[in-house]
């Protein structure tokens, strides 16, 4: 936890602190103070408003994490990004009594619908390693859930955009925050 404090400090983002001890993710919600944003955006991204190109931009690192009251049920893992939320959706209305697969980064996470709920696990891509998490929720919860993040994903995208504002023409700087935010596919951009 000290190192991942210490790096952040030596960037200038010093002050964000982790979903929970040990994790380098950092709640969205809490990315409110306009210093902060500003200093993460000169960070991420090289803006060169001459040769502006969308397709040089991915949304930020990171993901949805279930949580059980104050437990982190699991993480986003490697290679997940803020956009994924729409996997998550998209399982609900696609998925069967089978187990499949919903990205969430490596290892995938499994997924199946047993009438009313959904059952999550996370398995390791070792198949040593076995089952790491497992839980269910039903499908109400989870549409509300996912409302809710879409809403505080939609709501980082404002904040960003403010930032943005400074570096780029308004609709410009619009679009790159959904984007970064999560909340606009690539096919919604020029």
């Amino acid at each position: 936890h000290q190192v991942w404090k210490e790096a952040l400090a030596h960037s200038g983002l010093g002050n964000l602190e982790p979903i929970q001890e040990g994790s380098w993710h950092v709640p969205i919600e809490k990315l409110i103070n306009s210093d902060v944003l500003t200093k993460l955006v000169d960070i991420l991204v090289e803006i060169d408003s001459q040769d502006f190109d969308f397709d040089h931009f991915i949304a930020l690192s990171g993901g949805l994490c279930p949580v059980n009251g104050n437990e982190i049920l699991f993480e986003p893992q490697c290679c997940s990004d803020l956009a994924n939320i729409d996997e998550w959706k998209a399982c609900i209305a696609s998925v069967g009594n089978k187990w499949e697969d919903l990205w969430i980064g490596h290892p995938w996470a499994k997924v199946r619908r047993e009438n009313t709920v959904m059952e999550f696990e996370l398995v390791g891509e070792n198949a040593d390693v076995g089952v790491i998490a497992k839980f269910c929720v039903s499908i109400e919860a989870l549409e509300r859930a996912l409302a809710k993040a879409e809403k505080v994903q939609r709501d980082f995208a404002k904040r960003l955009c403010k930032v943005l504002e400074a570096k780029l023409e308004p609709s410009v700087a619009e679009r790159l925050a959904r984007l970064l935010a999560g909340v606009a596919a690539h096919d919604e951009l020029p």
